[in-house]
Parts: C-alpha cells; structure tokens; sequence
C-alpha cells in the first residue's frame, strides 16, 4: 500500500466516528500529514458543527508548519456557505500546499467546484484515491444526492438452514449475545429502523441503539390495520418514532401523538406499503438511512421493488429442519441470475456466529 492509499485509509476509519450522527450532511474523515507522520485528525460534527477538514486543522499542534503539511479527506471539501463557512477558504487561510480528495461531492452545488478553487490559488490537489471506498463510507448521501431516497439497508439473523423463526415464530434467540450487540453498533450508524407488524407484535422490541453514547434511531413502524397494543415498548415515545398506518381512529391518534408519536397515513396494497410513500417521506424528514429489520413479508417488498441497497445477515450454526419463517418473501425467481447479487463482502466472526456485510451496487 502506498502512503496516499495508507492516509486514506486512516482518514476513512476516522470518518466512521461521525456515522448516523451527521445527516444531512455527509460523515467525512480527515487527517493531516507532516514528515510522513499523521499528526492531526478530525471528524464531521453533527449539523451546525465543524466539518472534517476544520477539526483536523483545529487539532494541528503548535510547533507544525501546515505550509510542510498534507491533508487527506474522504470527500471534496465544501466551497459553499451552509451553516458553517465553506471549508475551502479555511484550507487556502491555514497556508496547507497538498489536499489529496477520495471522491467529488455529488452535490451540484460543490461537484468539481471545491477543487477548482482550491487549484486556482496554487494548491497541489490530486483527485481520486480510494475513491470507490470513499464513496461507500458515504453511500446514504450519496444515495439521496443521486437517488432522491435513503440508503436502505436489509439485516436479518437466520440459522444455517435459512430460517429466522419457527414456524410460530419463536426466534429468541438465534443468534449469540456478542452477534446481537454488534446490532447496536449497526442502530447507531444509521438514520432510522423499520419493523412491521408481525415483528412488532410478536417480539415487542424496543428498536434502540443500546450500546454506550449511542443514539437512539428514528423509530419507523408498520402497522397497516392498527393491530399492535400501545403498551408496545417501541410506542412509549422515548424516541422519535414514525408510524404509517392506512387509517387511524381518533382516539388511538390522539393517544399516540400524545407521547410525540407521528401518525401517518399511507396508501397500501396487497403488497403492503406504498414504499414510494414511505421513500419520499423518509426523504422529506432527512432520513438518509434507513435499516429494516422487519420479517419476511417486508423484506420481500423492499427486494421485490428492488430498493435494497446493502445487507447485513448473521448466521447461526442451528439447523432447524422442516418449515420456518424465512428472511424474505415476495416473489419467487425461477433463475439463478435473477438473483439480487451482492459485492465489496466483509465477514465478521462473533464466537461460532458468522456476519455478511455486502453491496447490491456502489
């Protein structure tokens, strides 16, 4: 690995500390470089706070001469006034001489603009390097700047014969303690969690992060015919939760949004929910991910209307045997290149449970 991809890299890994607490702004990571040596780096804060390239140049020690100095960061800085200044002025203020980008800001607004600037006041700029990473470490900006819709990511658990409950729908618990802390971590990346209302009913879960300084997801919940109890501990309002329902009575209305729970009301079919409705409204509530742990009806509709972006699957060593509930239903694909292929795989081991982390696209 050459030191720009090694930089990059550390600029990458320093950008995931700001995931699913930035929207709608992106989770950059920056660092910058002097003698071959890393000595400051930073990370977008939550909206209205520094950006990635300010924290880092924030953090350079005294006795540095950014003059000498590199700065690598994940995505093109900003040239735009927003809520804070436009990150190219300060990088031309501070005297740095090299900015090496991983990948343009989608952004029309900023896309090429914020090199071009830099460029033209003398600064070495080069464009490019681990680009197809970087992209990824930003997929849910990416996907409303290009897609207009958030980043839907589909996880399950499901034992070794593909089943993620019995066929009367115990699946407490197919996977091991470690595996299910991990979906802490995995809550607190992304915007939001979806359920349906099997799940809702059936496991009761309380859809939060869970792991220490966490935050809580935006609650997205189905429930067509109004058929979970608001003693559920995902409608006690403890967070912002979003409820689509075809029709809602109006003394259940006037119950849940007393404990600051949106009701919405969607258009449905035999299919289920209008997941154009759903999109656009997640969209307008500047949702940028969205994690749907729902059963298998809802994660059939999302890979039916092909909306499935990434997928997270923890397997159990468990064979159940005979019929279960399985991860997705909808329609049957007689082919196998019909199939919804998956890229860019990461495995992850937790004692004997095995996670795959895969792309449809990016």
């Amino acid at each position: 690995m050459n030191d720009d991809k090694k930089f990059m890299s550390a600029a990458l890994l320093v950008g995931k500390q700001g995931l699913g607490k930035t929207t709608p702004n992106p989770s950059v990571g920056a660092v910058i470089v002097f003698e071959g040596e890393i000595v400051a780096e930073g990370y977008t804060q939550p909206p209205g706070g520094n950006h990635a390239e300010i924290e880092a140049l924030n953090a350079v020690p005294d006795d540095v001469c950014l003059s000498e100095c590199a700065i690598y960061i994940t995505l093109e800085p900003c040239c735009v006034f927003g809520r804070t200044p436009p990150c190219t002025a300060a990088l031309l203020e501070s005297g740095i001489r090299e900015v090496i980008v991983g990948v343009l800001d989608p952004n029309p607004d900023i896309s090429g603009a914020g090199i071009e600037f830099l460029q033209s006041e003398g600064i070495d700029v080069r464009v490019g390097c681990l680009e197809d990473e970087c992209r990824r470490s930003n997929a849910p900006y990416f996907s409303m700047r290009n897609k207009n819709r958030p980043w839907i990511v589909a996880k399950y658990a499901m034992t070794l014969d593909g089943k993620i409950a019995t066929l009367n729908g115990d699946s407490k618990w197919i996977t091991n303690e470690k595996a299910r802390g991990h979906v802490g971590v995995l809550r607190d990346r992304y915007d939001a969690i979806m359920v349906g209302t099997n799940t809702l009913i059936e496991d009761d879960p309380r859809l939060t992060s869970r792991i220490e300084g966490g935050h809580n997801p935006v609650r997205i919940l189905v429930d067509r015919r109004q058929k979970a109890p608001l003693s559920l501990r995902a409608l006690d309002g403890r967070a912002t939760t979003i409820l689509f329902a075809e029709a809602f009575g109006e003394e259940r209305r006037a119950s849940l949004e007393s404990k600051g729970i949106a009701c919405i009301e969607a258009p449905f079919s035999d299919e289920g929910l209008d997941l154009d409705f759903l999109c656009s409204n997640l969209r307008d509530n500047n949702i940028m991910s969205l994690l749907v742990e729902g059963g298998g009806t809802l994660l059939g509709s999302f890979f039916d209307k092909n909306l499935v972006d990434e997928v997270w699957a923890y397997i159990a060593p468990t064979i159940l045997g005979g019929k279960g509930r399985e991860p997705f239903n909808g329609r049957t694909r007689t082919a196998i290149q019909d199939g919804i292929h998956l890229h860019h795989l990461s495995t992850f081991h937790f004692e004997d449970n095995i996670v795959i982390n895969g792309f449809v696209e990016v």
